[in-house]
C-alpha cells in the first residue's frame, strides 16, 4: 500500500478545508435565500405583466422576438408568473403509460382509475382530476 507523503497530506488537508468553506458558504446562501422566500411568501405574487406593480414587463426585439425582462431586482424565491398548463401529455409511443397515469395531474393513477366518459385512451386519479380534465 502506498504511504501518503507528507506534501500529499498538507494538499489533502487543505482541500478538505476548501470543501468545509464552501459548504458552509452554499449553507449561508441556502439559509439566506429561505429566509428571503419566506418574506416573499405573503407579498405580492403577479400572475401577469400587466399588473400596475408588475415586477417584470415584456418586450420584443428583432434579434431576441418577445420576452420578458425584470423591471427591478427580484429577490430570491420571488415568484413572477402562474400559470396552469395549456397542454399536458403523456407519452403516446408508451401506450400502457395511458392509463397508469392520471391524464390530468400526471400522478399514478392506482387500481381505483376513472376511465374517461368521452374516449378510451385517458384514466384519472380521482373524480376532481377527470372533472377538471373535462373542463375543457
Amino acid at each position: 500500500m502506498l504511504e501518503r507523503t507528507e506534501e500529499d497530506k498538507q494538499r489533502y488537508s487543505k482541500f478538505e478545508g476548501h470543501k468545509v468553506a464552501i459548504k458552509e458558504s452554499l449553507d449561508k446562501l441556502d439559509k439566506k435565500c429561505q429566509k428571503q422566500q419566506r418574506q416573499n411568501r405573503d407579498g405580492p405574487n403577479p400572475r401577469s405583466s400587466h399588473s400596475n406593480n408588475a415586477l417584470f414587463e415584456t418586450i420584443s426585439g428583432p434579434a431576441t422576438g418577445r420576452h420578458s425582462v425584470a423591471s427591478s431586482p427580484v429577490p430570491c424565491g420571488t415568484v413572477l408568473l402562474e400559470e396552469d398548463p395549456l397542454v399536458s401529455l403523456l407519452n403516446p409511443d408508451r401506450t400502457a403509460d395511458l392509463l397508469r397515469f392520471c391524464s390530468n395531474c400526471m400522478e399514478p393513477a392506482g387500481w381505483g382509475r376513472l376511465h374517461c366518459a368521452g374516449c378510451s385512451s385517458a384514466a384519472y386519479c380521482s373524480a376532481r382530476c377527470r372533472e377538471e380534465a373535462s373542463y375543457w
